[in-house]
């Protein structure tokens, strides 16, 4: 019988401890979910900045190419 009342709390345990895992698996896969969402904010942020440098590098260069006129037409 003390063999049977072993087993049943080792059982009992062992489901004690896996629940908690699970629970704090959720708890992990919450946090995960949400540093996602973070990442894909600041990504989007990335692409809007990196066309803003995009536009002002074209903008740079039509202005470079406009001075270089000028300085070839005054030759």
């Amino acid at each position: 019988m003390e063999k049977l009342e072993l087993i049943t709390r080792k059982i009992d345990l062992l489901i004690s401890t896996k629940n908690q895992l699970t629970q704090e698996n959720n708890q992990l896969s919450l946090k995960l979910d949400e540093a996602n969402g973070e990442i894909a904010k600041l990504n989007l942020k990335i692409e809007e900045l990196q066309e803003k440098c995009d536009i002002k590098d074209l903008e740079m260069d039509d202005i470079l190419s406009k001075l270089e006129d000028i300085v070839l037409e005054n030759q």
